[in-house]
């Protein structure tokens, strides 16, 4: 479940001065008045033959998967401080606990967050089932309570074995990837950090497709992806692991398990499976599939399915068919596409392959291939649209990777060398990703390291633009904050101010600009980038709701 997922916009209070109320917890079961016992519970992997196939990492999404209520709407509850300025010398220690000392405290296991039982049944099973030895679990959350569900973890004990000293969640999960952005990029990472093929995964996730939808792009990278609207439940559990096992052992898929699934498919029909990946393999008797035919000249809307960082090129495949073309990145930076990544929706025009653009690439031709003449993200442009309200709004911007710290709620301070932001106190403005990565030589990660406890890979996340997310575009809001002029270094180079700002002292601005709050517009807007700060008009259909 991510961070930005409101389903009734926040109403507004006299009582806190107008800002928008936090919306209200929603539960999918009551909290249990009692332990869970497993006596009578047969793990469902028994269930299967011995010869099926497991996956090696199943992968579960947090709220409203394996837990009740979602942690965003707890912030009323556990509210953050209000002004990291008023911090004084506090030591880094009192810094990390300033949740408890100035809002409240956290969520806690079973008090104000608890498993679901379905949830609890699986769980038990993966750590106690001996075929399930050896197979790998990780969670891959949105949220942006990435501090709470952490904290969670730590508390809940795996389900029936309470009594075990260090048998928690957090022991049973061997891989976590709890930040904001995308779950392509959570998937990206954990294919990376364990070996393990997209083939080999299988992931539950309670938001199936839409704008804020996890298992539809998890599904097009190859992963069987699990919709559980109702959270996690043993029925849906012991059907996932069965259409798993069958389509591992499809021969006519080559191994191919990339869909979604959900019990209101299987009840619906008796091929389960939307969207694959791939087109199936027709048996002899089957009627050969018809894909529309494209050339050169067409312009169309395609989808990145390979991209080679390293040899600066990449195939698309046009929607509705199964030919990938062939682009460069030659292709891309003239429409400021600068950072392909697999999964994009882009806008493609095609041409013929010649040698001219090849010798030019440093490839070997291919005449007669299509390739692309040009390729652009498929988003859409600021300024005042027939189709769309807008909001007029003031928008500034700034390189990589200090864009991403700003707009996932890392960076909380901006430093300016001058009084840019002063006059902009109490206003929501746009932030623009610029074109170019900001030169700090990976200066900011051992701040963060030092400052906040953040792993390498925490902040390499943190620092990453998720996925539809490009640079040239408008990103995300902010809601600013005072700026105070801080001339004396020393006061500037204190821990919490440099973990803030996410630079040291001696080299950040003086004026430093406090964010109250951040968040990433629903899609990407295509802005003509002026100095200092400038007014956009953005749609006001991809504002998050609560800004």
């Amino acid at each position: 479940a991510g961070p930005a997922r409101r389903r009734d916009p926040p109403s507004l209070s006299p009582s806190n001065g107008g800002r928008p109320r936090p919306p209200r917890s929603r539960t999918l079961q009551p909290r249990p008045e009692a332990p869970r016992s497993f006596d009578n519970v047969v793990p469902a992997v028994d269930a299967l033959p011995p010869s099926a196939l497991l996956p090696k990492l199943v992968v579960f999404d947090l709220d409203h998967t394996l837990w009740t209520p979602e942690l965003y709407t707890l912030s009323s509850r556990f509210p953050e401080p209000r002004d990291k300025f008023d911090s004084g010398s506090r030591s880094r220690r009192d810094i990390s606990s300033m949740g408890r000392e100035d809002g409240g405290g956290v969520p806690r296991a079973w008090k104000d967050v608890w498993l679901l039982d379905g949830a609890q049944d699986v769980l038990w099973e993966l750590a106690t089932a001996p075929r399930w030895a050896g197979v790998g679990v990780a969670a891959a959350s949105r949220t942006s309570k990435g501090d709470w569900a952490r904290s969670l973890l730590r508390e809940f004990a795996v389900p029936g074995l309470d009594e075990e000293p260090g048998a928690t969640l957090d022991r049973l999960f061997s891989h976590k990837e709890i930040y904001t952005g995308s779950k392509v990029m959570h998937f990206e990472r954990l294919r990376e950090r364990t070996g393990v093929e997209y083939r080999d995964m299988i992931f539950f996730d309670d938001a199936r497709s839409g704008k804020y939808g996890n298992c539809d792009p998890v599904s097009r990278m190859g992963v069987l992806a699990v919709h559980c609207p109702d959270g996690l439940s043993v029925e849906l559990w012991g059907h996932a692991l069965e259409e798993y096992a069958r389509l591992r052992g499809d021969e006519s898929r080559d191994g191919h398990v990339g869909t979604v699934l959900s019990l209101e498919d299987r009840d619906a029909r008796s091929d389960p499976f939307a969207r694959p990946l791939q087109p199936q393999q027709e048996s002899s008797k089957s009627e050969p599939s018809v894909t529309p035919e494209i050339s050169a000249g067409q312009e169309l809307d395609a989808t990145v399915v390979q991209w080679k960082s390293d040899r600066k090129f990449g195939f698309v495949r046009a929607e509705g068919t199964s030919q990938n073309v062939f682009f460069h990145v030659r292709n891309c930076t003239a429409s400021g596409y600068f950072d392909p990544r697999v999964g994009d929706r882009v806008r493609v025009g095609l041409v013929e392959d010649t040698p001219e653009a090849n010798l030019a690439e440093n490839n070997h031709p291919h005449p007669g291939r299509l390739r692309c003449a040009w390729i652009r993200p498929n988003a859409r442009k600021e300024g005042p649209s027939s189709k769309h309200e807008t909001r007029r709004m003031p928008c500034f911007s700034m390189n990589q990777p200090f864009a991403a710290l700003l707009a996932n709620g890392v960076k909380t301070i901006e430093s300016r060398t001058y009084s840019l932001l002063s006059e902009y106190a109490g206003q929501t403005v746009v932030l623009h990703v610029g074109r170019r990565t900001f030169p700090d030589h990976g200066k900011y990660i051992s701040i963060l390291k030092e400052t906040k406890g953040m792993t390498e890979s925490e902040v390499a996340a943190a620092a990453a633009l998720p996925f539809g997310m490009h640079r040239g575009h408008a990103v995300a809001v902010l809601r600013l904050g005072k700026t105070r002029f801080v001339p004396d270094s020393r006061v500037r180079s204190k821990p919490e101010i440099e973990g803030a700002v996410c630079a040291n002292g001696l080299e950040m601005g003086s004026h430093l600009t406090e964010v109250k709050a951040a968040a990433w517009l629903k899609e990407s807007i295509l802005v003509k980038v002026q100095r200092g700060v400038f007014e956009v008009e953005i749609p006001s259909d991809v504002i998050p709701d609560d800004f």
